[in-house]
Parts: C-alpha cells; sequence; structure tokens
C-alpha cells in the first residue's frame, strides 16, 4: 500500500503558481518593473543579470565600470531606476537609458551628493542585517537622551529633532552595538550578528527565540552535529546531547528501535507490571515541519507488536541529512500551548529550507565498516564439562547431557564469534541543489542509506541487510511586496529491512563450547550427531526472517499575509501517512525433523494517516517600554489508523507464497480514529530585553475520553529577568508554571469492550473485557520550573541550571472489577499521585578562540527522580508486589538475597515477617530502575578552516541486569558467563557467592534459584558507563587546490560511533541493561563532502 500526494498539496502547488504568475506581471516598459533583489556580497555582474532576468532590460557598460564590485542589498519590488540609483557602490552610478533599443549603458560614477538636514530636523531610516534582512525589535536612542526607540517590522525608524552630526546607539539582541552619526535624512543601518551561542535561534511552538529571550526550558542540536555520527535513526543522534532527555537504544539491529523520554516517568500506567502492559504513553509528542510524526505503535495492537520483536522504528524513514534542526521541549511554558499532546514534552523537527544565491550542488559520500560492540565472555569446553560433572555429582544422578555423552570433549566452538562478529558494512549518499534569489528559494535532496548486520549469513538465503532511500524538496516564496509568504515542504522515505526473526545475542549463548557444526560436508543442517538427536541448530534459527517495509509520505504548507503593519495571518496545514508491511515467517526448515514442530508465519499491513490545519493570527506591537507579540489559533488534527494482520501455520510450499494457502489461518482487522481540537493563544511581552513574560493558554478537546469528559483547559506562565551583576557579562533568572493533560492512551479505552477468546457450545464467542466508563477523563501534570543562567568571561562560560518540578495526578488505570460484573477489569481514573524531581545543569564555554585554534566545549548532566505520593487501594491493584508508597513508580522490588548458606550451600532470602513463609509479604525495595544521573561532554578543537576534531562522550549512572537473571542454575545452561566459576560452593564451611551446581529440578538448590534468586536483589548490579560515542576528524581542502575543478570546497571526514565504552557491566552492553540483547555496534566511515 502506497501513500498517494493528497489532493491538498496539489491545490496548493497550483495555488503558488498561480501566484507566482500574477506576480510576475507588470508593464511592458522594462523600467516600470518590480524587481526583486537580496543577497550579501554579491558582484555588480551578477546584480545586472538578475535585472535583466526579471525586468527585461539589457545592460552594456564601459571599462571604468568594476562590474566585480561586491555589495550587499535588499531590495523588493523595486524599479531598475531605482535601484541603479540606490545601490550601496562606493561612488553613485552614471547610466543613460535608451528607448529604442531598450538597453541600459553604464558610463561611469559621480561622487554621492552630500545630503543636508537643518540642525534640528527629522531623520528616518532602516536597520537591517548583512543579508539586507530588517531587524525588528532594535532599540535606538540619541545618546545623551534617554528616549529609546523601537524600529517596527519592518525595520524601518523615525526620529525628530535631531541634529546633525548627533550619535545614535542601535543595539539589538544578538548583533553588536553600533554607534552611528547622523549625515543626512535617510539612513540604512546594517548591524553585524554577534557569533555566540546565546543569540543562536531556535524553533518553538509557532515561533523561535533564542537563550537570551527564552522564557521556557529548550535544548536543541543542530545539522552540523547530525553530521558527524554514521547512523539510520536521527534519534540516536540525541543521546546524552540535551539535558533532561533520555534516549535509549533496545537492541543493536538497523533500524531497531528507542526509548525516548523527557524528564522521566509521571504515569503509573505507563509502567509495565508482570500483569499488566503499559497503558498510558509518557512518549514525547513529534512534531516535523509543524505535523505530528508517529513516534511508534501506539496506534496498532500491542499483540501484533510482540510478533514482531525486531521491528523497525519509524523514525528510520526519517534522513538525518534532510533535518536542520532538533528542538527538545521540556517545560509548561514550552508545551503547553500544545495542551495535551505535549504533556510527556515536544521534540521539534524541523527540515532544511533553500537560501538565496546561485545554484549550489552538494554532494556527500560515505562508506565504512560496522562490528559488535561488546561479547560475553562464555566458558571453554573444559571447564563447562568438569562444571557439568560437578552438577551431576552433587545431584547424585547419573550423567545425562549431551556434552558429556556424544560430543568431542576436545573440540570448542567460540559460538560469539561464529554467529554475531561477522564484519558488516554500511555506506550513505546525498545529494542536495539549492538556489534562490529575494523571492523563492528552493532545494531538493536525494539520499541513500544502506547496512548489512553483524550476525552470520546462513547457506540458502539471502544476506540479511537494510536500505533507505529518501527524497525532500522544500520551495519558500514571498510576493514582490514582501506581505505573502508560502513555504511548502515534501518528504518521501522508504526503509527496507530483512533481518532474523529472533534474538541473535541470546542465540549465540545457546550452545555448548563443544557442540558438533550446524552444518554437514554437503552443506545441510545437523540435526543428529554421533547418537544424539533433536538437537538444536543455529543456523536454523537464522532462517527465520523478519521484513519489514515502512514508507512515509509527509507534506507540510505555511502561508502567512502581512495583513497590516502590526497583522499577520498564518496558516499551516500538513498531511502525514505512515505505512508498512510486516512478515515474520518460521519456516520449516528450521525445525528439527524429530521435533514435529510446523512452520508459521504473521504478516500485516498497517497503516496511520495524520491531517492537520492550524491557522492563527499575530500581532506584534510597541507598547510602552516593550515589544508585545500575540497570537492566536486554533488546531484541527485527525489520525486514522488500521491494521490487517494474518497468521497462520502448517502450510506449504514453506514460504509466504504457501502461506497464503496456510489451513490454519487468523485474520485480524482493527481500526482506529482519533480526533483532536483546540483553541490556543499565547501572549509575550519582552521590556527592553530585561523583563519578559509569556502566557500561553489552551483548551483542548480529545476523542479519546468519555462524552463529556472530552474538554479541558491547560495553560502556563513563563517570565524571565535579564539583570547585571559587576562580575557577570551575562545574567538571567526564569521561572514557570503551568497545568498540562495527557491523552497518550489507546482509542475507545472508555467503551465496553470485549475478546473473541471464549467458546460456547464449541462455537467462537465473545468474552467480556472491560465496561463502559463514562466517567474516563484526563490524567493532569502540574508543572513548576527555576532556572539561572549565568555568563562568565565576556561569556566565553555559560552555566545553565534548571530545577523543576511536576506532580502528575488522576492516573489512569486498570481496577479489577466486582466479580458480578461480568467485567475483569475497568479502565479508570484513579487519585494517585506521582512527583517528579530533577535537576539540570548544562556549562557552554569557549576556552580558546584565535585566528589559528577555536576550542569549545559542552556539558550536560540530568537528575531525576519519581516518587508515588499517593494510591489508595495499592494493596488490592495489580501493582501491589511492584510498587510502595513513597518509593519510585521504577521501584525495584524483591526478595534480598541474605548469602548462600555455608552448611547447605544453597541461597537464603530474608524472610521479612519472620512466619517462615518466603511469599510477597517478604520483598524490599532495593533500587530503582530509571538511572540516577545521566549526561554528555563534547569537546571540539578547530585549526584554522582546514582541520576539526570533535570527541563527544555519554554517560549514566544505573543499575541494570546482571548474569543471575539468566544463568540462576548455570549448570542447567547450554554455556554460561565463565565468572560465573570464581566463587561457587564447593564443600560444606564455604564461604562462597554463588550456590553450589545443580541440574536437578528437582533438587533444593534449583528451586532456590528459580523460586527465590531470580526474584532478588541479587540478579540486580551496577550498570554504569562511560562513553565515547561520536569522534569525528575532517580536513577542509585548500581553495587554491580546488578552484581548476570549479569546486567550491571539499572535505573529507573520518567518523566513528560507539568507538569505547568504560564500564564495570558484564552484560551484553550497559546502555540498555538487560544483559542478553544485541549491543549498539561499533562503526568506522570515511567519507567527503564536496560543493560546487
Amino acid at each position: 500500500m502506497k501513500p498517494r500526494v493528497p489532493f491538498l498539496l496539489l491545490k496548493t502547488i497550483a495555488i503558488l503558481l498561480f501566484f507566482k504568475g500574477i506576480t510576475a506581471h507588470a508593464q511592458n516598459d522594462p523600467l516600470k518593473k518590480q524587481v526583486s533583489l537580496k543577497g550579501k556580497n554579491l558582484p555588480l555582474g551578477e546584480l545586472l543579470t538578475q535585472m535583466k532576468t526579471q525586468a527585461g532590460v539589457v545592460f552594456f557598460w564601459t571599462q571604468d565600470i568594476n562590474i566585480k564590485e561586491t555589495v550587499t542589498v535588499h531590495f523588493a519590488g523595486k524599479t531598475v531606476p531605482y535601484i541603479l540609483d540606490h545601490l550601496p557602490l562606493k561612488q553613485a552610478l552614471v547610466w543613460e537609458y535608451q528607448t529604442q533599443s531598450g538597453r541600459i549603458t553604464l558610463k561611469g560614477y559621480k561622487p554621492r551628493a552630500k545630503p543636508m538636514i537643518s540642525n534640528a530636523g527629522s531623520i528616518s531610516g532602516r536597520v537591517v542585517d548583512s543579508a539586507g534582512e530588517p531587524l525588528p525589535e532594535t532599540a535606538i536612542n540619541v545618546k545623551g537622551n534617554s528616549k529609546l526607540i523601537a524600529v517596527d517590522q519592518s525595520g524601518n525608524f523615525l526620529l525628530s529633532n535631531v541634529a546633525e552630526n548627533s550619535i545614535l546607539e542601535v543595539s539589538r539582541i544578538g548583533y553588536s552595538k553600533q554607534e552611528v552619526i547622523v549625515k543626512g535624512p535617510h539612513l540604512v543601518i546594517v548591524l553585524k550578528q554577534e557569533e555566540h551561542i546565546l543569540d543562536e535561534t531556535y524553533v518553538v511552538a509557532y515561533g523561535n527565540t533564542s537563550r537570551r529571550k527564552s522564557t521556557g526550558s529548550e535544548g536543541s542540536i543542530k545539522s552540523g552535529e547530525m553530521e558527524k555520527q554514521p547512523v539510520l535513526n536521527p534519534l540516536a543522534m540525541l543521546e546524552g546531547r540535551v539535558a533532561g532527555l533520555q534516549v535509549t537504544q533496545r537492541n543493536g539491529s538497523p533500524g531497531g528501535a528507542f526509548d525516548v523520554l523527557i524528564r522521566g516517568l509521571t504515569s503509573i500506567g505507563a509502567v509495565s507490571s508482570t500483569l499488566v502492559k503499559s497503558h498510558t504513553s509518557n512518549t514525547p509528542l513529534y512534531v516535523r515541519n509543524g505535523v505530528p510524526f508517529v513516534a511508534g505503535s501506539a496506534f496498532f495492537d500491542s499483540n501484533d507488536e510482540s510478533a514482531f520483536g525486531n521491528a523497525v522504528s519509524p523514525f528510520t524513514t526519517l534522513n538525518p541529512s534532510d533535518i536542520q534542526s532538533i528542538e527538545v521541549l521540556k517545560d509548561a511554558d514550552a508545551t503547553a500551548i500544545f495542551g495535551s499532546r505535549g504533556a510527556n514534552g515536544v521534540i521539534l523537527i524541523t527540515t532544511k529550507k533553500g537560501v538565496a544565491g546561485p545554484v549550489q550542488t552538494t554532494l556527500r559520500l560515505g562508506s565504512g565498516y560496522t562490528r559488535l560492540n561488546n561479547q560475553l565472555q562464555l566458558m571453554h569446553t573444559t571447564p563447562y564439562l568438569n562444571m557439568l560433572r560437578e552438577a551431576f555429582a552433587n545431584d547424585n544422578k547419573p550423567i545425562d547431557a549431551n556434552a558429556l555423552l556424544y560430543f568431542d570433549p576436545n573440540r570448542y566452538t567460540d559460538f560469539n564469534k561464529l554467529l554475531l562478529q561477522r564484519p558488516a558494512w554500511q555506506s550513505s549518499a546525498q545529494l542536495s541543489l539549492s538556489f534562490g534569489d529575494a523571492r523563492t528559494q528552493f532545494i531538493a535532496n536525494v539520499g541513500h542509506a544502506a547496512e548489512t548486520v553483524t550476525y552470520a549469513h546462513v547457506p540458502g538465503r539471502n544476506s540479511f541487510r537494510v536500505y533507505r532511500p529518501s527524497f525532500h524538496v522544500n520551495v519558500n516564496h514571498s510576493s514582490a511586496n514582501e506581505r505573502f509568504k508560502i513555504n511548502v515542504d515534501l518528504l518521501y522515505a522508504t526503509f527496507r529491512g530483512t533481518l532474523t526473526g529472533s534474538e541473535p545475542f541470546a542465540m549465540a549463548t545457546y550452545f555448548e563450547p563443544n557442540h558438533p557444526a550446524f552444518i554437514d560436508a554437503n552443506g545441510k543442517l545437523v540435526w543428529e550427531y554421533n547418537g544424539a538427536t533433536n538437537l538444536s541448530n543455529g543456523y536454523a534459527t537464522l532462517y527465520n526472517e523478519y521484513r519489514g517495509k515502512p514508507d512515509n509520505f509527509s507534506t507540510g504548507v505555511n502561508a502567512s499575509y502581512q495583513l497590516a503593519e502590526k497583522w499577520r495571518l498564518v496558516t499551516a496545514m500538513g498531511f502525514d501517512s505512515y505505512v508498512i508491511n510486516e512478515s515474520k515467517l518460521v519456516p520449516l526448515k528450521s525445525k528439527s525433523p524429530a521435533s514435529n514442530e510446523t512452520n508459521s508465519a504473521t504478516i500485516r499491513d498497517a497503516s496511520i494517516k495524520t491531517y492537520i490545519i492550524e491557522p492563527r493570527v499575530e500581532y506584534s506591537a510597541e507598547l510602552g517600554r516593550g515589544w508585545l507579540q500575540v497570537l492566536c489559533g486554533f488546531t484541527l488534527q485527525q489520525s486514522r489508523s488500521i491494521s490487517l494482520s494474518l497468521t497462520g501455520s502448517n502450510f506449504l510450499p514453506d514460504d509466504l507464497y504457501g502461506f497464503l494457502a496456510s489451513p490454519n489461518r487468523n485474520l485480524k482487522r482493527i481500526e482506529g480514529d482519533y480526533r483532536y481540537m483546540a483553541v490556543y493563544a499565547r501572549a509575550n511581552y519582552n521590556i527592553r530585553n530585561t523583563y519578559i513574560i509569556n502566557l500561553s493558554a489552551n483548551r483542548d478537546a480529545s476523542s479519546r475520553f468519555a462524552p463529556g469528559k472530552r474538554y479541558s483547559n491547560f495553560g502556563a506562565l513563563g517570565a524571565a529577568w535579564v539583570f547585571k551583576l559587576p562580575f557577570l557579562s551575562f545574567s538571567k533568572l526564569k521561572a514557570s508554571a503551568g497545568i498540562t493533560g495527557n491523552d497518550g492512551i489507546g482509542n475507545y479505552q472508555y467503551m465496553s469492550t470485549f475478546t473473541s477468546t471464549a467458546t460456547y457450545q464449541g462455537q467462537p464467542a465473545l468474552a467480556p473485557a472491560t465496561p463502559f466508563n463514562n466517567n474516563y477523563r484526563w490524567e493532569k501534570t502540574w508543572k513548576m520550573e527555576l532556572g539561572l543562567d549565568l555568563g562568565f568571561f565576556k561569556n566565553k562560560l555559560l552555566l545553565g541550571l534548571a530545577l523543576y518540578q511536576s506532580r502528575t495526578g488522576n492516573q489512569l488505570l486498570f481496577q479489577q472489577a466486582p466479580a458480578q460484573t461480568g467485567f475483569p477489569r475497568v479502565m479508570a481514573n484513579f487519585p494517585a499521585m506521582v512527583r517528579n524531581r530533577g535537576l539540570e545543569i548544562e556549562l557552554l564555554a569557549t576556552p580558546l578562540k584565535n585566528k589559528t585554534w577555536k576550542w569549545t566545549s559542552s556539558f550536560n548532566i540530568s537528575f531525576n527522580r519519581n516518587k508515588l505520593l499517593a494510591y489508595p487501594g495499592l494493596e488490592r491493584s495489580s501493582n501491589a508486589t511492584s510498587m510502595a508508597i513513597g518509593e519510585p513508580i521504577t521501584v525495584l522490588r524483591g526478595f534480598h538475597l541474605k548469602r548462600v548458606n555455608p552448611a547447605t550451600g544453597i541461597y537464603e532470602v530474608e524472610d521479612k515477617d519472620g512466619n517462615g513463609v518466603f511469599n510477597t509479604a517478604d520483598y524490599i525495595s532495593f533500587g530503582d530502575a530509571a538511572p540516577r544521573y545521566y549526561g554528555g561532554l563534547q569537546q571540539e578543537l578547530s585549526f584554522k578552516k582546514y582541520w576539526r576534531l570533535s570527541v563527544f562522550c555519554s554517560f549514566k549512572k544505573q543499575i541494570g541486569l546482571n548474569a543471575l537473571s539468566q544463568y540462576g542454575v548455570p549448570a542447567a545452561n547450554a554455556n554460561a558467563p565463565v565468572y560465573l566459576l570464581d566463587n561457587y560452593w564447593k564443600q560444606p564451611g564455604d564461604i562462597a557467592k554463588y550456590q553450589k551446581l545443580t541440574r536437578d529440578p528437582g533438587s533444593a538448590a534449583y528451586t532456590a534459584a528459580t523460586l527465590y534468586l531470580a526474584k532478588s536483589d541479587a540478579i540486580y548490579s551496577d550498570a554504569s558507563y562511560i562513553r565515547i560515542k561520536n569522534i569525528e576528524l575532517a580536513y577542509t581542502l585548500k581553495e587554491k587546490w580546488l578552484r581548476r575543478c570549479s569546486i567550491k570546497t571539499a572535505t573529507v571526514y573520518l567518523q566513528a560511533q560507539n568507538f569505547f565504552t568504560i564500564t564495570g557491566y558484564q552484560g551484553a552492553d550497559p546502555e540498555n541493561p538487560q544483559f542478553i540483547k544485541l549491543p549498539p555496534v561499533r562503526s568506522l566511515n570515511i567519507g567527503v563532502t564536496v560543493q560546487w
């Protein structure tokens, strides 16, 4: 199922072309045609060419004219004579127009006339940047006079009673302050932008801001940082780079999913228990160019999701090379305007746009190899066999193990190396074309990325691999008078992945070290050996195949019209389509002939399509001593999802074609319709860039709640004070408070539901699942934050502190229903309360900056802890054994393992209540599954404009599952980590870490391991780490080497990802400490970027 271009896009393109046609129309006289020029440091010859193209006039010039002289211009809708008379050349032009031939001859230069003004007259002017763009919110005053004048939205100003030779002081945040001497009745003042991170612009809800002016809490990563990382998924680029943002890769498979949290968990329903799956999402809202982007599989059936263990992430259809920036909005001030959609934070993804200038082509090529980042150190043959012999001796049982009875005792195979250490490759290619003039800018980008896997490729099947082609186009256009502007963005990407349907890392730990070869001399799978039958086969599981084929099409249109000087009308609308076809095949050839097992398969076609329209009106004006900006609008959004899945077994032929004729098939169709509506408003008042107040309000309506409970009001207030202290170069105190709601739940949960799991008299029947709940309503979060930004040493060192707290109540939880209702449970609001507190620290520094060297550094660290304040009836709920009042909702609870009994050699756990019975009443709280802190450190050193070295490290303090979670009975497994033999009980009196060896399920030692150890604090240990996440070494070739090839710039780079990890964790990987999970791969890439 392929996404189709929506009719809305076709209409938009037609309107754009029509508008461009009518605005290009002018009188036949070329001197009366309107011309627009815009650019920085443009040669006079190029300006003449543009005027010839737009007005149809031909230019000639004498030898005295220097057509290479460069100027910065910004003319919108001006005639050719006006432009020639006002070009900011060193001297004024002398020109002549010949009517019959229709040509203009530039004859020479003349001195500019010195305008005269009275001693106390009026002057007008315009403030622009170096590209000629107007700079509103600029402050101007006459030196020695306290009166302050603010320029309008077009950069224009008017001053009265100003004497000649007076000095004007001109200042604007982010630009160098200037003093201008009055020398005429009209001035054009060009401000130079300061290159400082305080004034770096980043995107927020329905606008943009900077660190200097922001009242909220935001983080940002730009395209320059993304280009340093050779990864498929843009989420992988965020780990450790934004304070308060926790990113965890689930496994190392290409295209694998990520878990993302902003400032921790707030909903009890987002925590999975042993009885109930998580049903409330704490996933942030993702918005790409104003259009919500599906974050995962929340719209699809969770049972289907469990069938696809290696399901690809929707974010693999986002090409990082298309992205200009990713902003993370965290506090209520930054997110409340998104209403309930932004309750868990917002991640804004902005794609690249074209810029004015000549045609520029950029080619970026990269290629490299990948290897597994870590592996378990498993036992060799001799110690493994000795372990088995001792276990049988302890159990007083005859030897009954293939490794001792049938396999070669002198054989050893490193199955980690055989199955997981295959070198893999990755490659990428990006071709971008950009050009534009003052009115229209265009960019197009075509990309392709491919990657293979590190686990083995088996005989008789194609290689495991993934690839992603992508396409992106953006067009930006403005009318001649710049009152009307429109931006059209279109993206399409597809992903094709063929991966194993099993967990490859766990598979590599499954086999005895002396297990026979998986294939014989004829290339056939080995199922019997030397009398041993029905063997497992590592290559067989690799025939279990997962195929994922997601397609993503997205388009957005943003149009604005300047109604008046202070009023602007904006309309944004978009469409996003995410379609995925998945299949998982477990063929008959992956089964032992002696097992009598059949083949099976599952296929699914699913899609989610989102429509959104957001018109708003904006007002900007000077008010009193400050600048007021107000916007008001509404949102209409609809998301429709369809999932069609088919399961079957026992079919021939043994492939997906035979599956279609399976006699045992089950078809399931699920549809969902989500509708959201909101009215929102925001007012921002900035008093001389010193006092800033930001107020936002939102009234939401969501279809996910019961009728009569679908509407709610949310809002936030933020304020900032920029103050001055003698020893600080910048200081700002900010605070915010607000309330948000959460509708991150499934559709139709308030309705009566039934399942088809029951039968009646042998026939399929429906059984009650959940009853109707007409009081099903919003889960609400109250947020507060206090922040402090300080600058030292002329802002060469910036410190940012953020202290926040949130309280989430009215929790949406499953509760047991009375038996007489016929329903086992009900989803309802509950007066439980969760508090979330945290501290974020950011440091940005430029220790060294001169003409030769530049050294920049950044550091962030985040502390977050949640606490369950109230949960009435907790002891009767499904969370009774997994949560406790006063503890985090991510608390780890279980038995406390006291020791290995020196006399018996068996694990002992604490009997907390002393009644001699070991049950959940003896559970203690022994840890927190959430990290204590996490963050990142970035160092970048550049030499002139040629060499650049960048190193980024991420770190995390946490606990995770250790070897005992998987190998509580080491001798009962096919193999085990070697360190489990370091300190185990052998004889009475031993003080040991691990109990005695056993293989007998009926022994006391086996029972202690499976019933008590597996539910104790002993299966967790420290999983903290420091990882060199990314390294890039880049060299930009010198211009003189490139001129002969007509190349503008060329850069060669070497990149490494997941380069090195410092950790004491002994599992597969500390980033996702589940002990046995395919870890992220280590990659090394070399590439080149060329522009011409």
